[in-house]
């Protein structure tokens, strides 16, 4: 074996080792630091990413997209601030754009990081809307969820969610039926993702609203959670309910009090 291969080591999150403790990749979950294996990862995916989105095939749906050249200069001129330079006829140098994505993800501050991979996933997001095979923000998610990264893509954004029941039960509040609800959600999951100026009061505001919003619709225009609430004991009563809503609202009401108990 030539000596520069022995530098790969295998190293598998969630992985034989990991369940036997002989020898376990790190297991802890990252908050406000990536180490090399994530960096690696997420680095990997947004080579895959591109890949998919310009190699794997050749159709009328890529050209709709726009080509790589002019992806490239949008990261310069959005991400980077630079200037583009180049020929249409000969397009980037697409092994240096990637270097330069390369040294970013793995060299970069956590959160400049994390900046540019929401950035990266919301261009391949317009670019999934004509392939409709990218799905980045699932693929991303993914990688978090496999390197132990406590952050995930909520409605386009990346919020600090260790707790899947809490991505899924977010993710569903933003694919409400209520517009205003809708909005009101949105506006929460982005005031609280700001990395920059993060607003936490007016982002729990926001939910608040979004609660109202869903009991006016449900009560009519006065109906207040507490209109809601009586409703909900009324069925309970009733024996309307299953077991997934009973452990739902156990799960839900207990979170709730034990939250109000700190406030107090």
């Amino acid at each position: 074996m030539a000596k520069t291969d022995r530098a790969f080591k295998v190293q598998i999150r969630k992985g034989f080792t990991d369940k036997n403790g002989s020898s376990p990749a790190n297991n802890k979950m990252q908050l406000g630091q990536l180490d090399e294996h994530a960096r690696t990862s997420l680095n990997n995916t947004i080579v895959s990413l591109y890949n998919d989105a310009f190699h794997t095939i050749a159709s009328a749906a890529v050209m709709a997209g726009g080509t790589a050249s002019d992806f490239w200069t949008r990261v310069l001129n959005e991400a980077y601030g630079k200037k583009a330079s180049y020929s249409r006829s000969r397009g980037f140098d697409e092994d240096r754009m990637l270097k330069i994505v390369g040294n970013t993800v793995l060299q970069d501050d956590f959160d400049d990081v994390l900046l540019f991979i929401e950035y990266m996933a919301g261009l391949f997001r317009e670019k999934d809307s004509y392939l409709g095979f990218l799905h980045p923000y699932e693929t991303f998610n993914a990688v978090f969820e496999r390197e132990y990264v406590g952050y995930r893509f909520l409605n386009g954004h990346i919020v600090q969610i260790t707790d899947e029941n809490e991505i899924r039960a977010v993710e569903e509040a933003a694919g409400t039926p209520s517009e205003n609800a809708r909005e009101h959600i949105t506006k929460a999951i982005a005031l609280l993702s700001d990395r920059e100026a993060p607003d936490y009061g007016r982002s729990m505001e926001e939910s608040l609203f979004a609660v109202k919003a869903v009991c006016a619709g449900m009560a009519g225009e006065k109906g207040s959670p507490a209109d809601i609430l009586k409703k909900l004991e009324e069925q309970a009563g009733k024996g309307d309910a299953s077991f997934e809503e009973a452990r739902y609202m156990l799960v839900a009401c207990s979170a709730f009090i034990n939250y109000l108990k700190v406030k107090e």
